[in-house]
């Protein structure tokens, strides 16, 4: 049973912090790291919390899903305090359906994400009825009576699209602390309507400069510091950036009918003005280096996507092997590294830190989701995979799905079932547990007393009985199958772009053999 794998895990801990008073457990080289949990809390009309990103200052933004329809709501966490940020001031300005998601956040507290906004029926030609439209933002949390602004302009800045139609969607996905924003927006109408059958999107970066994040010199409606970051292969149809570190070095994927999905990297020579693209006729950008896959035919085995990049340049992400399974990755110097599984098919890792400790989730023998970390050996230099449930004391009322962000103290961000919640996942931080936290642990028989306050860390002070029943499992659902080209800001949205953010159950076209 999982519990009596946690209270071993816990008192090997336990000997070894009384013994050499240190708050970490040893194996060989690999130090792996001790966590005390944090529910991140819900709001009265969502169904939970998703955890997207934590800053090095504890910082954790994210979405939660409204409990009546599809939509979600943009919130930010810091020491307790939840706040939705989709019912402030100046996102209520631009987008007032107080609609939207936040995806990251810098260590200037600068967040970057989608909202919607909607077009009434009748105001296209083509449409009668109200059309949402997805678009990117760059924000800062803001109440009523905080008007200060990172950059001139409101505290909320759309970045608009690459086109001027006020239909064009985008999204923005990720930011350096360098201010580098990257995500997908529209570049032209696929099909024009009445047969409208998707747009063309491209991966891009916007580097504020002079005004900030949107500027329109020339008046068109278009974002002048926008740039369109083009395709790999000429047969690609689309493309999204994921990722981008200090340096300006994006990573994403590109797309195409025929040619599959395909991690990228760009390395920008200046993290100031690039060069990030050199398109052709065809919108290839020259510039575009392609990651591979865990393949050894490529003509067989086509798909990866990048998910994040450190400082140092080393990327992560989730690539076909094979087999036809897909499995977290690290790439490194040209090489690209298999990571495993937790004794399932898949796996995928979503984010990198500056000490190199890879986050995302894997699949058990059971083929439930568990949230992953991959450590390297100091002394061999091979990952370690760790299943983060094992590292987490004080509390079993958590099972940890997805790990999605970690900065560089270690704190890890993300979702899990919870269970004092009423339904949906809960977000969740993990914090580096220290020397009286680890003194707290004190094993017991029976059952035992559970204090649970929301935004609060999560603890009983003592470790339930092997003999309780674990807190059930919920199989995610990794059947769905996605059209391709349509874009998705996250998971959720009406619109969906496959693997945009979320891991590849449901946002990848899934093998047909599997389920």
């Amino acid at each position: 049973m999982h519990s009596d794998r946690k209270l071993a895990r816990l008192l090997a801990i336990l000997t070894v912090a009384l013994a050499l008073g240190v708050p970490r457990a040893a194996n060989a080289q690999t130090d792996l790291p001790t966590y005390v949990v944090t529910d991140i809390g819900t709001f009265t009309d969502t169904s939970g919390t998703l955890g997207y990103a934590v800053n090095n200052l504890g910082q954790v933004v994210g979405s939660a899903p409204i409990t009546e329809g599809d939509y979600k709501v943009a919130w930010h966490w810091q020491n307790g305090d939840l706040v939705d940020l989709s019912k402030t001031v100046h996102f209520t300005y631009w987008f007032p359906n107080n609609v939207g998601e936040a995806y990251d956040v810098s260590d200037a507290d600068q967040i970057v994400g989608g909202g919607w906004y909607t077009i009434p029926g009748n105001a296209l030609p083509w449409r009668e009825t109200p059309l949402d439209v997805i678009q990117a933002y760059v924000a800062r949390p803001s109440v009523t009576t905080d008007f200060a602004t990172p950059y001139p302009g409101d505290a909320v800045t759309a970045l608009g699209a690459f086109a001027s139609d006020i239909w064009l969607a985008s999204c923005a996905t990720a930011i350096s602390n360098n201010n580098h924003v990257v995500g997908w927006a529209d570049l032209a109408i696929k099909d024009p309507p009445p047969n409208y059958n998707g747009n063309v999107f491209h991966a891009f970066i916007v580097v504020p400069q002079g005004d900030g994040f949107y500027v329109d010199a020339d008046g068109d409606g278009v974002n002048d510091v926008m740039i369109d970051l083009g395709t790999l292969l000429s047969g690609d149809e689309v493309s999204s950036a994921t990722g981008v570190n200090e340096d300006g070095w994006v990573v994403g994927y590109s797309y195409g009918p025929s040619t599959g999905y395909s991690a990228f990297l760009i390395q920008a020579a200046d993290p100031t003005i690039g060069p990030w693209a050199n398109l052709d006729a065809d919108n290839v950008n020259s510039l575009m280096q392609s990651l591979g896959t865990l393949g050894s035919d490529p003509t067989r085995v086509r798909n990866s996507w990048a998910r994040g990049i450190n400082n140092a340049g080393v990327i992560v992400g989730e690539a076909d092997n094979d087999n036809l399974d897909t499995h977290a990755f690290v790439w490194q110097s040209g090489t690209m590294t298999d990571l495993g599984t937790l004794g399932g098919d898949d796996s995928s890792a979503s984010a990198i830190n500056a000490d190199g400790v890879i986050v995302g989730w894997a699949e058990t023998t059971e083929r439930e989701r568990h949230a992953a970390m991959w450590v390297r050996d100091s002394g061999t230099g091979v990952y370690e995979i760790v299943d983060i449930n094992d590292q987490v004391i004080l509390t079993n009322r958590w099972t940890l799905v997805e790990a999605r962000d970690i900065n560089d103290s270690g704190e890890v961000t993300g979702w899990g079932e919870f269970s004092e919640s009423d339904g949906g996942y809960r977000a969740y931080l993990l914090e580096n547990a220290t020397d009286e936290d680890l003194l707290q642990i004190t094993p017991v028989s029976g059952t035992t007393s559970t204090s649970t306050t929301t935004g609060t860390t999560t603890g009983m002070g003592s470790i339930e009985a092997p003999t309780l029943e674990p807190v059930e499992t919920v199989a995610s659902d990794d059947s769905t199958t996605i059209t391709p080209i349509v874009p998705v800001c996250g998971f959720g949205f009406v619109q969906m772009l496959p693997l945009t953010l979320l891991g590849i159950g449901g946002l990848k076209l899934r093998h047909a053999r599997r389920r």
